[in-house]
C-alpha cells in the first residue's frame, strides 16, 4: 500500500489536513505491507520529504508530492526494499468530511484558524462558520497583520471589507479572507459577527 505520508505520526485518513493543521513541514511518503491494522504492515520503501513555506494547502501539497512518488516508486521497482517495522505507539487519525467537520471556533488564535482553514482549502470545499446564522465557507485565507490584542468579545466581528477581501477580529491578529463562498446571497455588514455556532436571536 501506497501512504503520501509519515505511517508514524499520520496513520488513517485525510492525513494531510491533519499535518497543515499542526504546522508540519517534514514527513515520508511510504509503502508498506498490508495487514489486518490500517498502515501499520512493515515499510519497504520510504522516502523523506521537505516542505517549503509556499506550499501550505493541499492542492499545492499534492503537486509537490508528484515528483517525490516517481522516485519512490521507481525505488520500490528497481532498488532493494527495506523492511523497517512500525511501532504500536504510531498515531491514527480518522477521516474528515469537510463540509462535515471543518467548522471554525473563533476562540482559536489566529494561527490556529489559519493553519485549519488551509486543510480544507482547495481541492475541498473551504472551512465553514456561520455568518448572521447561516454556513459559509472560508477560501483564501491569511493573516493580514500578527499580533495585534482584540478583547475576545470582538473575536469573529468583520471590521473591514475592500478589494482584497474581508478582515476579520481574532486572536492575535487580524485575518484577510479573500473569499467566501455560501449558497445563499449575503449582504456582508462590518461589525456583524462570523460565530462558531448558530446564535439564538430571541
Amino acid at each position: 500500500n501506497y501512504h503520501n505520508i509519515s505511517v508514524k505520526n499520520f496513520r488513517g485518513a485525510g492525513c494531510h489536513s491533519w499535518r497543515i493543521m499542526q504546522n508540519v513541514n517534514k514527513t515520508t511518503i511510504n509503502i508498506h505491507k498490508l495487514t489486518n491494522v490500517i498502515d501499520s504492515g512493515n515499510i519497504v520503501s520510504q522516502l523523506e520529504v521537505k516542505f517549503p513555506k509556499n506550499i501550505y494547502n493541499l492542492e499545492q501539497t499534492y503537486r509537490y508530492l508528484k515528483k517525490y512518488e516517481s522516485k519512490l516508486f521507481n525505488r520500490f521497482l528497481f532498488n532493494k526494499h527495506t523492511n523497517i517495522v512500525q511501532s504500536s505507539e504510531n498515531f491514527y487519525w480518522g477521516g474528515l468530511k469537510t463540509l462535515r467537520d471543518a467548522y471554525i471556533d473563533w476562540s482559536w488564535d489566529s494561527n490556529e484558524i489559519l493553519s485549519f482553514c488551509n486543510a480544507f482549502d482547495e481541492p475541498f470545499e473551504g472551512a465553514s462558520t456561520y455568518y448572521m446564522n447561516i454556513i459559509v465557507q472560508f477560501k483564501n485565507v491569511m493573516i493580514y497583520k500578527k499580533n495585534i490584542y482584540f478583547h475576545p468579545f470582538q473575536y469573529g466581528t468583520l471590521v473591514r471589507h475592500n478589494k482584497q477581501g474581508y478582515f476579520i477580529a481574532s486572536k492575535n491578529g487580524l485575518i484577510l479572507v479573500k473569499k467566501i463562498i455560501s449558497n445563499k446571497k449575503i449582504f456582508f455588514s462590518l461589525g456583524k459577527k462570523f460565530t462558531t455556532r448558530k446564535v439564538n436571536n430571541n
